[in-house]
Parts: structure tokens; sequence; C-alpha cells
């Protein structure tokens, strides 16, 4: 994945995943990379086996709720968000992710912030 061989990555992920199907960290590689390749449908499905075997996985979440951001499903951006805050409550990646919740639009039209 570091190097953007996402088609490789993803075919030892799948190669994990067919020896150990519950191996959830393979199973968010293969989402990541899948949603590296714009195959979102494919991302969708290994990113949800991720979030049902381990909800509060920390990326996973991230990606879950990038994916509903751009589709403008910002309560669900803010859910995943949130349990990613949840598990990862300092840092950098905490630092920011903090302030893509206070940017989101809120029900109504503002941002979480009050902001128009």
């Amino acid at each position: 994945i570091d190097a953007g061989r996402y088609r490789v990555a993803l075919e030892l992920y799948q190669s994990v995943l067919r020896h150990q199907p519950a191996q959830v960290d393979a199973m968010f590689g293969a989402a990541l990379a899948l949603n590296e390749l714009r195959d979102l449908k494919g991302s969708g499905v290994y990113l949800n086996r991720t979030l049902a075997l381990r909800p509060g996985h920390p990326s996973a979440n991230i990606l879950a709720g990038f994916n509903d951001q751009l589709r403008r499903r910002y309560a669900g951006a803010r859910a995943h968000y949130s349990r990613f805050l949840s598990v990862e409550e300092s840092g950098d990646r905490a630092d920011e992710i903090r302030a893509v919740l206070g940017s989101l639009t809120a029900p109504g039209g503002g941002t979480v912030t009050g902001a128009r």
C-alpha cells in the first residue's frame, strides 16, 4: 500500500483472508487497496466486514467516515469519526479528525461549530 502498488497489496491481503477469513487487519488492507483502486463497492464490502468484527478499528472508522463525508452522509461520518476518537483520543490523527468534525455540515445547514 505504502508503495502505491494497490493491486499487489490487494492480492496479498486476499491471500491472507483465504487462510484466515476473520483477519481484521487484512480485511481493512483489502478495503483500503480497493478504495485506492476506485472500487468503492468492493471496498465497502471489506470495510463493513472489518467494522462488524471490530467496530472500534481506528483506521477503518476514518475510511468509513471519509467515504460517508464524500457522499454527504454527515451523520454517518460524524458517527465514524466519533468512534475513532473514542479509541484514539490524542495525537496528530485525533487532532485532524477533531478539525474535520468541527467543519462538517450539521443537520440544518451550518457546521457543527455553527458557521454557515
